[in-house]
């Protein structure tokens, strides 16, 4: 009828309607088939930080970046970044409004949404306005999906500068 409703053929199919996981049907016409406390293990990948930025303020210039590897299209609002495996309230935050991620694509996660404040890179989703920093003697990325009160940890990243034995070298000015 030209509405909202992404599929007049399915009656099932309206904005709102239930999420069924592993169909391929876009259900509830987000763009997506896949929510984020539908993800699993694997489902997105942390593939680069930016934790100890030279160009700009090192608390607006961090950044990540996230690769969608379920071969599906997926909406990550719901999904939990922390930067702690307790995901405390202090240190984490919930996507809260649609961030369609196409199968293989790639999304960045920020402090800022300004490209003056974090040296040009273009975030798609800014988590300013909470405690999540990235500390640059080393820390921790969790992704995580939230279901039934409890949060499954689908990557993480932890990283230390390369002092006694660390992961990464110090790369300030430079992503890892």
């Amino acid at each position: 009828d030209g509405g909202l409703d992404c599929d007049d053929t399915e009656a099932t199919t309206y904005p709102g309607a239930p999420e069924s996981a592993n169909d391929d049907v876009d259900s509830d016409c987000d763009g997506a088939d896949y929510a984020a406390d539908q993800l699993s293990v694997g489902d997105l990948v942390i593939t680069e930080i930016m934790y100890d930025p030279e160009a700009v303020t090192d608390d607006v210039g961090e950044w990540f970046e996230v690769q969608n590897t379920s071969g599906h299209v997926l909406n990550l609002v719901g999904l939990v970044i922390a930067d702690d495996g307790d995901y405390g309230a202090d240190d984490t935050s919930t996507v809260s409004e649609a961030l369609i991620v196409a199968a293989d694509a790639r999304v960045v996660f920020g402090n800022s949404g300004s490209t003056a404040d974090n040296g040009g890179v273009a975030m798609d989703y800014v988590y300013s306005g909470v405690a999540m920093a990235l500390n640059n003697s080393g820390d921790d990325i969790y992704l995580g999906s939230s279901s039934g009160g409890s949060i499954t940890t689908i990557d993480v990243v932890e990283y230390l500068e390369d002092v006694a034995g660390g992961d990464f070298p110090e790369a300030k000015g430079r992503s890892i």
